[in-house]
């Protein structure tokens, strides 16, 4: 009977560890390896390893999408896609990612109404706010580098 109580709590356990871990920002995944990625996210949508030199890995629902490209050694560039059903939630989400970069000590380079350009010594950040005009949504975008 104890056991039967507890079975739903622990299911809500898991089911916000890995929503919280998707929430991670791609770009705190510039300079990790493949394993990371794979821990923090879960099991990829595709995962393509047709170049004996690049790691692709991809990830996908019907709002978001991540991509990752990776060395045998390291992830140099991420890219998230998220869809928004109104602009002030994409605004919200927008600003968000602006004040975290901000906070982790990146240095703004670029500013526009609807697009930041963040770098530090050895990464760069790119954030943008879109409208698709073909799904009626305001899309954030978020690119990364690191070189």
């Amino acid at each position: 009977m104890n056991t039967l109580k507890k079975t739903p709590v622990i299911v809500l356990f898991i089911v916000l560890i890995s929503l919280l871990a998707q929430d991670k920002p791609v770009y705190q995944m510039l300079g990790e390896n493949v394993k990371t990625v794979i821990n923090t996210y879960g099991k990829p949508a595709k995962h393509d390893k047709s170049d004996p030199l690049l790691e692709m890995i991809f990830y996908k629902t019907s709002d978001l999408s991540y991509c990752f490209v990776a060395t045998d050694k390291v992830v140099f560039q991420t890219e998230m896609t998220k869809s928004y059903n109104s602009e002030s939630s994409a605004k919200k989400a927008f600003n968000y990612y602006v004040n975290d970069l901000i906070q982790q000590g990146m240095t703004q380079t670029d500013s526009t109404a609807v697009k930041r350009c963040f770098h530090s010594s050895n990464k760069l950040v790119e954030v943008e706010i879109m409208d698709n005009n073909y799904k009626k949504t305001h899309e954030l975008r978020i690119k990364g580098q690191k070189f």
